[in-house]
């Protein structure tokens, strides 16, 4: 068969391609957009090889693609050679999906460009005006890669070359420095990290090392995959060194006991919600349109009593989803630490009156009636909110952390952290979910802050008084390799909130400051979520919008001072947001490519006869 025959039915081939993928992009985001539950069943569904990010841009760009697709299909069938050039444009995109997209996209641009198949489009490049294709396929290269970095595929992009070309990373360290734990007499509770980065490719590296690991008699008794990477495993402590010779396994750490940061004490005065919002200015917020709507923040704690009566709104209770370890709320400290957020008392509200929570409910009670929980909880409370934020794109979820052990506990730092500030920097690296937690109730102890307020991506609280001033039993920074810490500081410090029941109850502890905080947060996404902010731009946005309290300047009691809403949603509104500038490289492309073909459809046209 002549060359010419092979290459008109590729082509054909080519435009149903794009037809196909046209027409199955386009239905599944018209059904998004129409149907808010149709990503919950159906997942979150791009184009044929996810090329574009619909999850993390504007779901109308995505119709532009559907529409592109079908154009582009349409006219290779009557051979336009716009079509062509589309069909080159299009195939860019496809290149960054690993490695099918990749192996279709260089066939497609291939396809397009070859001496050949001037022939069929009646239309062939013109040699010349080389300044013209060096500039413009400079610009098309570098807006391309600057689209990638800024997006964050240029990181997706060279782990999955990686792992693709050489397997999943390895740790050939010695075993007994992957151990963490004390001693290796009797059973042992442990979770096991693993080497490959969360998502799929942890499930896969957990299919292969579960046999090896129930081989030397261990019983996994969970799994994690989309904020950590690892396994809970109880097993005699004598065969941890042989599983740790395993070059998948990264670390071994014993499981164990987190607590809540709620003091008992009994000071002479009542300081209140409606004192705690005078104080945050939150009025101003509110009369601003800052009220946290379409903001949801996970309280990840001791349970929610979602029926109690402060926490109705419209007949309907602002908990609007429940993921509960073991059983409905077993603490009051839970509620407590909701009703900080989102209380719907007429005189004693919430700092974000508009917000829903979700209860993440992993505490429980031990023998003293303390709430207490495993590292293993926690990090099955992360993946739960993962969870949630990916059935529910339609909401911005923060994590609300008023839990945690001390940094020095643990030995947690930033370049080694332990499950649970690893797990807590997924939520916001890899989910763009802001991660608020306590700084711990220890400082008098002399203990530094706890972990996961000492992690890198998190934003960690402080406590303070009603006259702003530091807190006894704040627990202060830095943190064990030297960083700045905590972040903020908030109201700690005798609250007067809600228990289970809709009393009011005196409260103190970094577990308060923490909420209040969260609220505040949840404020200023509330009029800011559809624009592009990173994570960092609100962290940093309550960084230097914070009120200097204590010594000048960032302190390790109080961090860079009181939270201080109004200048952080000021400071928020300054920030360019990183979709600016992903949707300028995006653009460049185009601008890049239409250099290439200026000769072409700018200048003389050269047709062949």
């Amino acid at each position: 068969m002549p060359i010419k025959d092979i290459l008109e039915r590729l082509i054909d081939y080519i435009a149903f391609f794009f037809l196909f993928d046209g027409i199955i992009t386009g239905v599944f985001t018209l059904l998004n957009i129409l149907f808010t539950d149709f990503s919950n069943i159906f997942g979150q569904y791009t184009n044929l090889f996810g090329y574009y990010p619909s999850s993390t841009y504007i779901l109308i760009l995505n119709i532009v693609v559907a529409i592109s697709s079908i154009l582009v299909g349409i006219g290779l069938l009557s051979r336009s050679h716009i079509a062509r050039i589309g069909a080159i444009v299009l195939s860019i995109f496809y290149l960054i999906d690993i490695p099918f997209g990749t192996v279709t996209g260089s066939i497609i641009i291939t396809i397009m460009i070859i001496p050949y198949s001037n022939s069929i489009f009646r239309h062939k490049f013109i040699e010349k005006n080389i300044p013209y294709r060096v500039i413009g396929v400079l610009i098309v290269f570098i807006s391309f890669f600057t689209f990638a970095y800024i997006s964050g595929y240029a990181e997706d992009i060279t782990t999955t070359m990686s792992i693709e070309m050489f397997g999943y990373p390895q740790s050939n360290i010695d075993p007994i420095e992957k151990i963490k734990l004390d001693n290796l007499f009797g059973e042992k509770d442990v979770i096991i990290e693993l080497t490959a980065p969360v998502g799929t490719y942890a499930i896969q590296q957990q299919n292969e090392v579960y046999p090896m690991i129930e081989s030397y008699g261990g019983v996994i008794t969970n799994s994690y995959h989309l904020a950590f990477n690892g396994f809970r495993v109880k097993i005699d402590g004598q065969k941890l060194v042989d599983i740790a010779k395993n070059p998948y396994v990264k670390s071994i750490y014993e499981n164990g006991v987190v607590k809540l940061y709620g003091a008992d004490d009994n000071p002479d005065f009542i300081y209140c919600l409606d004192r705690c919002n005078d104080l945050l200015n939150t009025e101003w917020l509110w009369s601003n349109g800052y009220t946290g709507k379409g903001v949801v923040v996970a309280v990840i704690d001791s349970g929610i009593n979602e029926d109690m009566e402060w926490l109705q709104r419209n007949g309907s209770s602002v908990v609007i989803a429940s993921y509960e370890l073991y059983g409905d709320w077993v603490h009051w400290h839970g509620t407590t630490v909701g009703c900080c957020i989102a209380s719907q008392h007429s005189t004693y509200k919430g700092v974000a009156p508009d917000s829903n929570l979700i209860d993440v409910e992993v505490f429980t009670l031990n023998d003293n009636g303390e709430p207490v929980a495993y590292d293993s909880d926690i990090l099955w409370g992360y993946e739960k909110v993962v969870e949630f934020k990916q059935q529910h794109p339609e909401y911005y979820v923060i994590a609300s952390c008023s839990f945690g052990v001390p940094s020095d506990v643990v030995g947690d730092t930033w370049s080694n952290p332990v499950p649970i500030s690893k797990g807590a920097n997924n939520l916001a690296l890899k989910y763009d979910i802001p991660v608020v937690a306590s700084a711990g109730n220890e400082g008098h102890l002399g203990f530094h802050i706890s972990t996961p307020a000492s992690a890198q991506y998190v934003l960690g609280v402080g406590a303070v008084d009603k006259n702003l001033h530091y807190a006894y039993f704040s627990s202060p920074g830095p943190t064990l390799d030297g960083h700045r810490k905590p972040d903020v500081s908030n109201v700690g410090m005798d609250v007067m909130t809600f228990d289970d029941d809709g009393k009011l109850v005196m409260v103190s502890g970094t577990s308060f400051s923490c909420p209040l905080t969260s609220g505040i947060l949840a404020d200023i996404v509330s009029k800011n979520k559809d624009k592009g902010y990173t994570v960092t731009d609100y962290y940093n946005a309550l960084r230097y919008g914070a009120k200097d309290i204590g010594d000048v300047g960032f302190d390790y009691k109080t961090g860079y001072g009181f939270v201080d809403g109004v200048k952080s949603s000021q400071i928020v509104g300054k920030i360019t947001p990183r979709k600016v500038f992903s949707t300028i490289s995006f653009m460049s492309i185009f601008v890049g490519v239409g250099i290439v073909f200026y000769p072409e459809w700018g200048g003389k046209r050269k047709w062949l006869k």
